[in-house]
């Protein structure tokens, strides 16, 4: 949180948000609660689903698909085809495998406890699986038999699995992330506060880590340190990473939010739900195609054009009585134009529209000045139009016009919260001075209470951390140096 701010100059805004394409959803394949989902080869691939355990084959990037209906489980955790070789965890407690396309399939039962969640291939050639409860098996002959490795820790709750380039091995569970450097044979709790759904690595061994209860963590050294990744990602429980080598994209699907887009490496963040009809997501794939699948408890889902069409960026400045909103598009498609709309304390109204460029793949700049505004805390944002009517909002920003008359408590999201987020809390101070935040319950009994610290004048902004309150309505406040705010709160 940045605990001093210049007035005049209060938020900028930068992250790359899809317009069209990548925005948009199609559901493909039939209804279902799918659990998994992954790439093959040339616009071929597979998904799973839970209570029945059907595979579907995808063909022609999903848009046909064919049920392979003979595989003997109810349940279907974890899909992962690698040159001609597909595996396939299921609520058994072993591993399926086939070699030709998913027409047959071999069997072997490693007597686990519980299923498998994850597989990943090291770049020495090695095979591994995650299992749920027990931990993890090796391969060095891609499935022919697999070697038990442990798993580190006393019976954690073992949820994801990543592999570097130099073969070091991490496991996300309940009590911390885990790290082998000596290919599984053992393991180190990097960090027990780290408990985690989700570890990603990608090509420039960029550690990601969806944590349970600290956010979506980002780190560059191995896992030694980390950077919280909050702007733009509303939903701190991350469930799936995906990353796009063609144009060096990450996804991120969420508990409750649906899928998130950052295009600069996990700084900044867009929600792209348009045509999606679930907001919880258990996988995301993206396929040799460019396009990205999503499979969810309501059905299985792929976006409907692999052309990323983005802002790659939106500010908003204030000057004077005037803001200034600057946004920057990479690439539009069929972009019929921009409405600029404004929220000043009564609702959102549209204020000004810009035509877009149509289609075109370079970058166009717009600017629009809102002037002669009152002293006040501004909201903005852009609903793009396509020409077929279809439409799509930005990310807000968010200004204050002059320094505040009187402490204001403009905003508490998201509301309700589930209680391993944060709430964030935006408010105003006319002058420098110390603030503390309170939480009570309904009883008047103090569940929280923040340090105190000194916020500079204008638009602030802090992190409260909903993990340490119970499901439950409480009161937030707001203590200033002349009294007090307030402010309803949710925690589900």
């Amino acid at each position: 949180m940045g605990r001093y701010l210049t007035s005049f100059i209060l938020l900028l805004l930068v992250f790359a948000s899809p317009l069209r394409g990548q925005n948009s959803w199609i559901q493909i394949g039939p209804s279902g609660k799918y659990t998994s989902v992954a790439d093959a080869w040339n616009g071929i691939g597979y998904a799973g689903t839970a209570l029945g355990g059907d595979l579907y084959k995808l063909i022609n990037d999903g848009n046909q698909y064919s049920l392979i209906s003979w595989l003997q489980t109810s349940y279907i955790n974890s899909l992962f085809f690698e040159n001609g070789y597909l595996f396939l965890g299921s609520d058994q407690g072993g591993i399926h495998r086939s070699t030709n396309g998913a027409v047959t399939w071999t069997y072997t039962n490693l007597n686990a406890s519980s299923y498998f969640l994850d597989f990943e291939k090291a770049p020495n050639g090695t095979m591994y699986a995650l299992n749920f409860r027990d931990g993890v098996w090796a391969s060095t002959n891609r499935g022919d038999s697999w070697t038990f490795k442990g798993g580190g820790g006393f019976n954690p709750i073992r949820y994801d699995l990543a592999i570097d380039a130099a073969n070091v091995l991490y496991q996300a569970t309940d009590t911390g992330l885990f790290r082998s450097t000596d290919h599984g044979n053992n393991w180190v709790n990097l960090d027990p506060s780290l408990a985690a759904y989700s570890v990603s690595i990608i090509p420039n061994q960029t550690i990601f880590l969806g944590t349970l209860n600290r956010g979506f963590l980002r780190s560059t050294d191995n896992g030694n340190t980390w950077v919280n990744l909050r702007n733009g990602l509303f939903d701190t429980v991350i469930t799936s990473f995906a990353y796009s080598p063609i144009n060096g994209h990450l996804y991120v699907g969420t508990r409750r939010e649906g899928v998130f887009l950052s295009t600069d490496n996990g700084s900044n963040w867009s929600r792209i739900n348009s045509g999606m009809g679930s907001i919880t997501i258990n996988e995301l794939s993206v396929n040799t195609n460019g396009y990205l699948f999503a499979a969810t408890p309501n059905g299985l889902y792929r976006t409907v054009s692999t052309i990323p069409v983005e802002f790659s960026s939106f500010s908003a400045t204030a000057e004077a009585r005037t803001v200034h909103l600057h946004w920057q598009t990479a690439t539009e498609t069929e972009n019929y134009g921009f409405e600029v709309q404004r929220k000043g304390g009564h609702g959102w109204e549209t204020i000004a529209f810009q035509s877009g460029a149509g289609t075109s793949t370079q970058a166009h700049e717009y600017d629009y000045a809102d002037r002669n505004l009152a002293p006040g805390y501004y909201s903005y944002r852009l609903r793009q139009i396509d020409y077929d009517g279809t439409s799509s909002y930005t990310h807000e920003v968010h200004v204050q016009i002059g320094a505040a008359s009187s402490p204001e408590l403009h905003s508490v999201y998201p509301q309700p919260t589930a209680s391993r987020d944060d709430l964030h809390v935006r408010f105003s101070l006319p002058y420098q001075q110390a603030a503390t935040f309170e939480v009570y319950d309904l009883l008047g009994r103090l569940r929280y209470k923040s340090d105190a610290m000194m916020y500079d004048a204008g638009l602030q902004q802090f992190a409260l951390p909903a993990g340490m309150l119970g499901s439950g309505t409480y009161i937030l406040a707001l203590q200033h140096e002349h009294g007090r705010l307030m402010e309803r709160i949710v925690v589900q």
